[in-house]
């Protein structure tokens, strides 16, 4: 055996090369969306901040279907509600509304699932208002109505 010798010296990279393999920041990252249907029984919480102790901003019943928008920088196995889907169900499309894809580490499996888009139907979606709300969330319109639809 003899004595290693070092690999030759690569050649100076340029400024550009670096950029090309440096990872993508917030601003460059694309948002991936899809729809998802909510495969949890009775419902599964979306939550105003992607922590599951977060305060609950709308429930999502089984069997919904909704848009969802992906980032890698994003928490692992949390989606978030694009403000187009919010406008949807008749919230403030400023707001944030997060939602974990995957509760197996903790016990509750797969709560939503991808569908495929040539297998969605717009019709689909939800256009009703949402079932609850985080009080600070809700309009006052919109506590009336839950109010009304919890009396039922």
């Amino acid at each position: 055996f003899g004595a290693l010798t070092p690999p030759p010296p690569s050649s100076p990279k340029s400024h550009e090369e670096d950029d090309m393999r440096a990872p993508l920041t917030q601003a460059q990252d694309k948002a991936s969306r899809g729809f998802y249907r909510v495969v949890a029984k009775p419902h599964v919480p979306a939550r105003c901040h992607p922590n599951r102790d977060a305060p609950t901003y709308t429930v999502l019943k089984h069997e919904e279907v909704l848009e969802l928008e992906v980032r890698s920088w994003y928490p692992a196995c949390w989606a978030k509600m694009p403000p187009e889907e919010l406008l949807r169900r008749g919230l403030p499309s400023q707001d944030e509304a997060w939602v974990l894809l995957d509760a197996t580490s903790v016990g509750y499996g797969i709560l939503l699932e991808p569908i495929e888009d040539n297998k969605v139907n717009q019709e689909a979606t939800s256009e009703a208002a949402p079932t609850m709300l985080h009080p600070a969330a809700a309009s006052p319109l919109q506590q009336q109505q839950q109010q009304q639809q919890h009396q039922q």
